[in-house]
């Protein structure tokens, strides 16, 4: 029950009830009152979204621009090889015609590294999968081996030996061959035999 002061009459107009501010004061908590107390939530979520939103899309423009570099250095050094690959062979045919066998067998080695380095250019950055045992391999271009499947990890160094050849030696002291197919679309890891497929 509500007690009216001398005060609540000073703005009575007969035929009008008095008027008590206590009234006017009462609280709400209807829908606009929620929506009031969970609008400051609701904006921080829609910002994070967006901020992630554009974050994917920085980091897919930037694998895109990762990805045009690679290609123009392929194609920029791919007749660079080509040139020294005929000098090399030109070279061996005249070490081979004098004799010169140690000096062919060192003009063999040159031939093996560059072909060696034309493979290694293939794989770096490449990623590989095998569904079978959800493992994924990747090597990067500074080096760096990686597999995952699961929750487990194994990390190493790789080195292209051959033409068809990766050396794989891990942080934990095991070294693994892995064989390229002939297509570089796939490789194999010798001892187990699995195989992964390029998805990069």
């Amino acid at each position: 029950m509500f007690h009216l002061s001398s005060g609540d009459f000073d703005t009575w107009t007969p035929g009008k009830a008095p008027f008590d501010s206590r009234l006017a004061t009462k609280p709400s908590y209807g829908e606009d009152d929620r929506m009031d107390r969970y609008l400051p939530f609701l904006l921080c979520v829609f910002t994070t979204i967006a901020a992630a939103s554009k974050g994917a899309s920085i980091e897919e423009e930037a694998k895109r621009l990762q990805e045009k570099r690679d290609d123009a250095a392929a194609k920029a050094i791919a007749p660079i090889n080509r040139d020294y690959r005929a000098a090399l062979d030109a070279l061996l045919k005249k070490a081979t015609k004098a004799g010169d066998y140690a000096g062919a067998e060192k003009i063999k080695a040159y031939m093996g590294a560059l072909d060696a380095d034309s493979k290694s250019r293939l794989i770096e950055g490449s990623l590989w999968t095998n569904k079978d045992f959800n493992s994924r391999i990747t090597f990067s271009e500074q080096g760096r081996f990686r597999e995952q499947w699961g929750d487990h990890e194994d990390t190493g160094i790789w080195q292209a030996i051959s033409t068809s050849e990766i050396r794989v030696a891990l942080d934990k002291g095991v070294t693994h061959v892995y064989t390229l197919s002939a297509d570089s679309e796939s490789i194999q890891r010798g001892g187990d035999g699995k195989k992964w497929k390029r998805s990069r």
